[in-house]
């Protein structure tokens, strides 16, 4: 009786433990500067004045949900590592600029990824939920990503989205917009369109590769990073 007794109490401890730890997951609300919008419905996050560098954003503040990480708000924080709440709707320009984030997971409700807001990084790894999204120019610029995947939601990248990265390979959807204003090679029948020199989100000849190929969705390699040459597997 006194063994169960003793079994039972650990159970317990064990279980008290255990939901004790999964509360304290994610960073306190006075980490994050906030304010109301969306006629007080939802939180945007303005600043983070936490000292946490692996930071977890709680999906409610002030029994709100948090939808919106707001301009540079992460910015320059030094962090290493950050868990977004599925809530999120909008990442917006310079977030999370000049980090040491290596990974990072877009929740599949994000409709924007805004300007720089990844940029300046050590990301080796991205995550796009499908989602009908938009990613801005330099958003992920100078990473160490070699990797690249593109979801099919993705509805259009922008200048420099993805440039100096190291990319050998990406598997993107169908019909996503890479380009501003068109240009044109051939005549007639055979004239086909590629973009112009305003718009290059991976910054390495990618684009008209994919055009040419008729924004099919696939998976593109080229040899080395400092080849122009790609390839449809």
């Amino acid at each position: 009786m006194i063994k169960k007794r003793i079994i039972f109490i650990g159970i317990v401890f064990s279980i008290i433990t255990i939901s004790s730890n999964y509360a304290q997951q994610f960073n306190p609300e006075s980490d994050f500067l906030v304010e109301v919008i969306n006629d007080s419905r939802a939180i945007s996050i303005i600043d983070y004045i936490g000292i946490r560098k692996d930071v977890i954003i709680p999906p409610r503040i002030r029994n709100l949900p948090v939808t919106l990480i707001g301009f540079g708000s992460f910015q320059e924080k030094e962090l290493t590592s950050v868990i977004l709440p599925n809530g999120i709707t909008s990442i917006e320009s310079g977030a999370f600029n000049n980090n040491k984030l290596r990974n990072i997971i877009i929740p599949a409700n994000v409709i924007l990824i805004g300007f720089s807001a990844f940029a300046n990084n050590q990301l080796e790894s991205i995550t796009i939920h499908n989602n009908s999204a938009v990613i801005r120019g330099r958003a992920f610029e100078n990473n160490q990503l070699t990797n690249i995947t593109i979801p099919n939601g993705i509805t259009d990248i922008g200048n420099q989205a993805f440039s100096g990265n190291n990319v050998l390979s990406i598997t993107i959807g169908s019909n996503i917009i890479v380009e501003d204003d068109m240009g044109w090679i051939g005549s007639g029948a055979n004239r086909i369109s590629i973009p112009s020199q305003r718009r290059k989100p991976f910054d390495n000849g990618f684009e008209i590769v994919y055009i040419i190929f008729g924004r099919i969705a696939g998976t593109y390699i080229r040899s080395d990073i400092n080849s122009n040459i790609w390839r449809k597997q």
